[in-house]
């Protein structure tokens, strides 16, 4: 008796099972053995232990090895040593991976050192364009010198600097060659996206720099001071920038840095007044200090600030002296709060806002203890008196430490200008207590006086969003809108 439903409903059906539900029922006859394999390599395939690699490859094989033209994402993920014969057999057959798009190393050194014939077949697989590398050293790098991928984004996390006796690579020249400008330079025509996470090599200089023309949005993460001028040279077209420089979270514990870090944005600075620098950046994400040091002298269009520690608050009005930001986001917590009228507001009414349209400030209170929200919100009416170009504020209260959302989105300019812009989403994390100060804003009319006052204060303003993060309700939010009408007045909602 043949099947109830015609072969392709069963494949569709197939398309949302499970892979264990799909692997059941893939004897069922020739074609669904053929057929269902493209479903259960959909997800991807992570290849942790020899048996692991053992098993892919005999699943690949039948049907002429056609099998592996669904294969799409790989993540080698190794969990100890691996064989030599094994890899040896995987790199013979990974030729067949005619539509591998995605590559996963968790720990690239341990995996490509496993056979030397395997760095070159990664390297020759043709359709790879998205690369993740962790733990990298001589054998990634050979293998990305060597690559012939269209590349279109990478992640290099944590050069692996704890060589055993067997991995030790005694090159004179590797800081220039894992130099991400020299690294990836096969891929310099179509690479987008550069994401480096401790990744020593990237604060070195070069010689020369190859021209990434392509290459939109660079992540830097976990190094220390970098001359960002040969940034300007190598991704020319760079609009999207994230720094998270190891000075500004050391800031906390070294506040006597100040000097040494005003030599290193000097440094920065007329490096690129002298070579030119970009004509604007559309994002920049960071701490106050991280934007201090880069000393990047361009107007950039959306700033999303976190501030780590509050001594690196004094850093915020001149990093921000060329930018003439449309839209800020501020994320600070309880440390930083603590500091009143005597901190933050004085350093916001400080900083050259002129051109801001939006700003969004996310307060973090990790403690309840000497908060008081009435005497911040209160002080936040002198510097936003001073932003002549303000349409939209948004403030939002959350217990717990939270976590910050802070990937690079899309372009969304237009937003901004019409004063519609997406924020950045955020995670409360719920600690064992509900902020005192929070208590202020159980009631209605609270909310209201202060975003009305809020209006008051700010001429051209026109929304005024308060959101306040509640533990007892399960991080659901208490929020309030406040907005001017046509002929005075306001209009308000809960």
């Amino acid at each position: 008796m043949g099947p109830l439903l015609p072969h392709d409903v069963l494949l569709i059906i197939a398309s949302y099972c499970s892979r264990k539900d799909i692997m059941s029922f893939m004897p069922v006859s020739r074609d669904f053995h053929h057929d269902c394999a493209k479903y259960v390599l959909g997800p991807g395939v992570s290849l942790r232990r020899d048996s692991d690699t053992t098993s892919f490859i005999r699943f690949m094989r039948p049907h002429q090895k056609r099998r592996w033209r669904y294969l799409r994402t790989l993540t080698m993920a190794s969990s100890g040593d691996i064989s030599p014969d094994v890899s040896d057999e995987l790199a013979s057959a990974l030729s067949r991976a005619s539509n591998l798009v995605n590559i996963t190393f968790e720990d690239a050194e341990r995996t490509l050192s496993a056979h030397p014939n395997l760095s070159p077949a990664f390297a020759a697989v043709r359709s790879v364009k998205h690369v993740e590398v962790r733990n990298g050293r001589q054998h990634a790098c050979r293998m990305l010198e060597a690559m012939r991928w269209s590349l279109e984004t990478i992640s290099l996390d944590n050069v692996d600097v704890f060589l055993d006796a067997n991995r030790v690579w005694n090159d004179p020249n590797q800081n220039t060659r894992m130099h991400p400008a020299m690294l990836l330079k096969n891929a310099r025509e179509t690479l987008q996206e550069l994401d480096l996470r401790y990744w020593t090599a990237a604060i070195g200089l070069l010689p020369e720099y190859p021209v990434y023309p392509s290459l939109h949005t660079l992540s830097l993460e976990g190094s220390w001071f970098v001359q960002t001028a040969q940034w300007v040279i190598t991704y020319p077209h760079l609009r999207r920038l994230k720094l998270e420089f190891e000075d500004g979270r050391m800031m906390g514990y070294l506040p006597h840095q100040a000097d040494v870090y005003a030599d290193q944005r000097r440094l920065n600075r007329t490096d690129h007044l002298t070579k030119g620098t970009w004509p604007e950046l559309e994002i920049f994400i960071g701490d106050p200090l991280d934007l201090y040091l880069s000393g990047i002298p361009c107007r950039i269009r959306k700033l999303l600030i976190r501030v780590i520690h509050s001594h690196n608050l004094q850093f915020l009005p001149t990093a921000l002296d060329d930018s003439h930001p449309e839209y800020l986001s501020l994320c600070i917590n309880t440390s930083v709060l603590l500091l009143g009228v005597q901190g933050f507001a004085p350093r916001l009414a400080d900083t050259n806002l002129s051109d801001l349209r939006i700003l969004h400030i996310d307060i973090l209170l990790e403690q309840s203890k000497g908060v008081d929200l009435e005497a911040f919100i209160s002080s936040l009416q002198t510097p936003l008196a001073k932003c002549s170009a303000l349409r939209t504020l948004n403030i939002s209260f959350t217990p717990g430490s939270g976590k910050w959302d802070a990937d690079l989105p899309a372009n969304d300019s237009e937003e901004i200008r019409n004063g519609r812009a997406r924020l950045p989403s955020f995670s409360p994390r719920h600690s064992p207590y509900i902020p005192g100060g929070l208590e202020v804003y159980n009631t209605e009319v609270d909310m209201k006086k202060h975003a009305q006052s809020l209006l008051e204060a700010t001429c051209p303003l026109k929304t005024v969003n308060i959101a306040v993060w509640r533990q007892s309700l399960q991080g659901t939010a208490l929020r309030i809108k406040a907005e001017k009408v046509e002929g005075g007045g306001y209009t308000i909602e809960l």
